[in-house]
């Protein structure tokens, strides 16, 4: 009798856990068309850099020039990840004298040194998750382009963008550069994984 009962007891959970589960799914899904969901070393679209960083830290990379002057009104800069994070480089776009540092533009780059191979494929991952849940999303896949920054022609990248109902977009891509761009600039292959805010975007069409 005692095993008889358990055994309900066991069924019942599972079916309350499944439940819950199930209500867990639906408010994702609810969620779905929404660029914040993704996070970036635990950060998201419309958080401030101060979830990871002090003022200090943000202080010192803007006293140092280390960096990209957004015709002044934007900071993008490349910031260490945290010690348990899968990047190796989080870039980070703010507006200049914004006392709450909230984030318009983050991005996840993995080094891949000698091999494009394996870049190519964590990039496929990456888009098909992106693709499961995030249906509503428009995909829209560039293939392969010359790379601007190397004038012999063989440096290029493949990408692939998400761009959300809302105007934000998501962007995926592998940068391959050349023996001259590795030898002469130490440039590596990198996989880039940047999320942009839909006001960030108008910014730059409206600028560049």
């Amino acid at each position: 009798m005692t095993q008889i009962l358990s055994g309900e007891k066991v069924m019942l959970m599972k079916i309350f856990i499944s439940f819950l589960f199930f209500i867990f799914s639906l408010q994702f899904l609810a969620k779905a068309d929404d660029i914040s969901e993704f996070q970036i070393d635990g950060m998201s679209i419309g958080d401030s850099i101060l979830l990871n960083y002090s003022e200090d830290q943000i202080f010192k990379i803007i006293n140092s020039g280390s960096f990209y002057d957004q015709k002044g009104k934007y900071y993008e800069a490349y910031f260490a990840p945290k010690n348990n994070s899968n990047y190796d480089y989080i870039k980070i776009t703010w507006k200049q004298n914004d006392k709450n540092y909230k984030i318009y533009g983050i991005g996840g780059i993995i080094e891949f040194h000698k091999n494009f191979t394996k870049c190519i494929d964590t990039q496929k991952i990456i888009i098909k998750d992106i693709e499961n849940l995030f249906y509503k999303a428009k995909k829209t896949d560039y293939g392969k382009n010359k790379s601007v920054y190397d004038e012999t022609g063989d440096s290029y990248f493949i990408e692939t963008n998400f761009e959300f109902k809302n105007g934000d977009i998501a962007r995926i891509y592998c940068s391959y550069w050349s023996d001259k761009m590795y030898k002469e600039k130490n440039y590596v292959h990198t996989l880039n994984f940047l999320l942009n805010s839909a006001e960030f975007l108008k910014f730059l069409r409206e600028n560049y």
